[in-house]
């Protein structure tokens, strides 16, 4: 699979943040303190306000199946920035649905899930003569709620690498089959009074060239797809031990990262009643008790192993449910644990260089991968073993109890 290319140097914009405020999470009660403390009245106003960072990685969808509608002239940008801890989007003209609200997503680290929210701008349109903020996980005015397109556990909806329908670079982030709408686009952008405010890189303005160069330079579809897909671990992490005793989970947890029990180990659980588990995730979501679309993140799932393993960007779901199951251990003081998901994040500046290696030490702190880009995924999951093991046997022996 392709690595990343290297990335030129940001275009210079206005910058209306201070110092101060880059150091602070960008997050959605930052959003919203931002309109509120500027006294925002549109998304024209708010646009550069927002941290630069924020505004320069970001999807473009020309065709949409959100509640904003989007045109190949008029893209539904979807702004994920560095981290992708918040998400929101808006599109271009103002005949379009959905062009006078933000829609955005908070992903909660700390409960593994999803917070939807929408802000809608006063406009003739709406005839709002405020500012109004939804309830989490509805519309603005109440009308819809989320989970109706989202699940009952909210997660975005998006495809699989290296297809994302409905996106300028598609596929594997080129833009061949939209060279001409995209350039046209492009060409529009600098006096359009929202898309102006992106930050782009100088070489992602230039249509698919034949010499093989990514257009889309940062790769900002494979990038969100990287980062909602770990975000996704840590949420079917918790899913799944919300629904199946702890001696499954971890023996999953076990299975898919290829941690062999001892001989003892084994017996022990035996002994116990019970065996570690097949690997495979389309072994595991019919026993969770919720619709297949709502244990990945693919609109188009429907059952068997590679509709829900071929979940993000280059890992997949066992993978990513595997490691959620890690960090929630770590986080609950494993150190063992905790040192080797460290030694997988530093492992990371050997083979990133350069504008990627935040983005990709940003991913790590979410949910590190023991396999990213060739890495030596034998060495990473043989640091976690032992503690992982030790934490099935016991898991098992006191369910027997």
């Amino acid at each position: 699979m392709p690595r990343l290319l290297p990335t030129i140097p940001l275009l210079t914009v206005p910058v209306l943040w201070s110092a101060a405020a880059a150091a602070a999470p960008f997050d959605y009660d930052a959003l919203v303190a931002t309109i509120k403390d500027h006294q925002v009245t549109s998304i024209e106003q708010l646009l550069p306000l927002l941290p630069q960072g924020f505004r320069a990685s970001y999807g473009l969808m020309h065709t949409s199946g959100s509640l904003q509608e989007a045109s190949a002239q008029n893209p539904r940008a979807i702004l994920f920035g560095d981290d992708a801890q918040l998400t929101c989007a808006f599109n271009g003209d103002q005949t379009q649905e959905g062009f006078d609200t933000l829609e955005c997503f908070q992903f909660h680290k700390a409960t593994a899930s999803f917070d939807f929210r929408a802000i809608d701008f006063p406009s003739p349109r709406n005839h709002l003569t405020r500012v109004a903020f939804s309830a989490s996980n509805r519309s603005a005015d109440g009308s819809v709620d989320c989970t109706s397109c989202h699940g009952a556990d909210p997660r975005p909806n998006w495809s699989t690498y290296s297809q994302w329908p409905g996106a300028y670079g598609a596929s594997d982030d080129f833009v061949r089959d939209m060279a001409g709408a995209y350039a046209a686009y492009v060409a529009t952008r600098p006096a359009h009074p929202r898309y102006r405010w992106l930050v782009q890189d100088a070489d992602a303005s230039a249509p698919y060239m034949d010499s093989g160069a990514y257009s889309m330079a940062r790769r900002p579809n494979l990038r969100f797809s990287d980062f909602m897909g770990r975000m996704n671990g840590l949420r079917t992490a918790r899913l799944m031990a919300a629904r199946l005793k702890p001696c499954e989970t971890l023996g999953f947890a076990a299975v898919a990262l290829d941690c062999r029990l001892s001989a003892a180990q084994e017996q022990a659980i035996t002994a116990a009643g019970h065996a570690l588990p097949a690997n495979g995730v389309d072994a595991y979501y019919p026993r969770l008790g919720i619709p297949a679309q709502e244990w990945t993140m693919r609109p188009d799932a429907s059952g068997g192993e590679n509709n829900y393993e071929h979940q993000s960007g280059f890992n997949f779901l066992s993978m990513d449910t595997a490691m959620g199951t890690v960090v929630k251990l770590a986080d609950a003081g494993d150190t063992a644990l905790r040192d080797a998901l460290t030694a997988m994040t530093d492992g990371l500046s050997a083979d990133r260089t350069g504008d990627e290696l935040p983005f990709f030490r940003a991913m790590a702190a979410i949910l590190p991968d023991p396999d990213y880009f060739g890495g030596n995924r034998s060495a990473n999951e043989q640091r976690m073993c032992p503690s992982l093991t030790a934490h099935v046997v016991e898991a098992c022996l006191a369910d027997h109890d």
